[in-house]
C-alpha cells in the first residue's frame, strides 16, 4: 500500500525563472491528498503558497496560489 501521484500541474512562478507545482496523490484505500510546492529558489525566499480548502457538492476541494511574503 503506497501513495501514487495522480497529477502534477506546473505553473510559472512570480519571477518567471522557475515553477511551482500542484500535486494530487491517492492510495489503495481510496484516500487522496493534494499539496503545492515552490520549485524556484528565488521565489522560495520571496513567496509562499496560500491554500484554500472547501467543498463542492459534498466533495472536498483545494486550490493554491503563490502570494508574496509580507514583511
Amino acid at each position: 500500500m503506497s501513495w501514487e501521484e495522480d497529477s502534477r500541474r506546473k505553473h510559472p512562478c512570480a519571477c518567471g525563472k522557475g515553477t511551482w507545482d500542484e500535486v494530487t496523490r491517492s492510495d489503495d484505500w481510496n484516500r487522496s491528498e493534494s499539496y503545492a510546492e515552490i520549485n524556484c529558489e528565488v521565489c522560495k525566499r520571496t513567496h509562499r503558497i496560500e491554500a484554500t480548502h472547501g467543498h463542492d457538492e459534498g466533495m472536498p476541494t483545494s486550490s493554491y496560489r503563490l502570494v508574496p511574503i509580507s514583511k
